[in-house]
C-alpha cells in the first residue's frame, strides 16, 4: 500500500442531538500545498534569538523526515520529528548568524550579505 500525505481544511458543526460531526472541504496532496512553520523565537544551546517579526518558513515531510526550509536565508533543519527539526533549524541559525556576522562584507557573498543584513534587521536581542 501506497502513503500519501497531504493537508486540508476540517469543518466542525454540531448535529441536534449534539454530537460533533467533522466534514472535509478540501484536501491536497502533499504536491499541492506545503505546510508552514512560523516562530518570532529561536532558541538554541542556552542562546534566545527574539525576533522583530515572524520568520516563516516551508514545513515539509520527505520520506520519514521532516524539513523546515528558510529559503531567504538558506538555512534547512531536519529531523525524524518536527521537534528535531526545529532543533536543527535553530542550530543552523545559530551557526550561521554567528559566522556570517565574524565575516566582512569583501569575504561575504552578494546572497550571503543580504541574509546576513536581514537577519540582523529581524533580530531584536539576543539572550543567554
Amino acid at each position: 500500500m501506497e502513503e500519501e500525505f497531504g493537508v486540508g481544511s476540517i469543518r466542525y458543526r454540531t448535529t441536534k442531538s449534539g454530537r460533533i460531526k467533522k466534514d472535509i472541504v478540501a484536501d491536497f496532496k502533499d504536491h499541492d500545498a506545503a505546510l508552514s512553520y512560523s516562530t518570532n523565537e529561536i532558541q538554541f544551546m542556552g542562546r534566545v534569538y527574539r525576533l522583530n517579526a515572524y520568520l516563516n518558513c516551508k514545513l515539509e515531510k520527505e520520506d520519514d523526515y521532516y524539513v523546515i526550509e528558510n529559503s531567504l536565508l538558506d538555512i534547512v533543519g531536519t529531523g525524524k520529528t518536527i521537534e528535531y527539526a526545529k532543533l536543527s533549524f535553530a542550530e543552523e541559525f545559530d551557526f550561521i548568524y554567528s559566522r556570517y556576522n565574524k565575516l566582512t562584507d569583501k569575504e561575504l557573498t552578494t546572497k550571503t550579505l543580504l541574509a546576513r543584513n536581514f537577519m540582523n534587521l529581524i533580530v531584536k536581542e539576543i539572550t543567554k
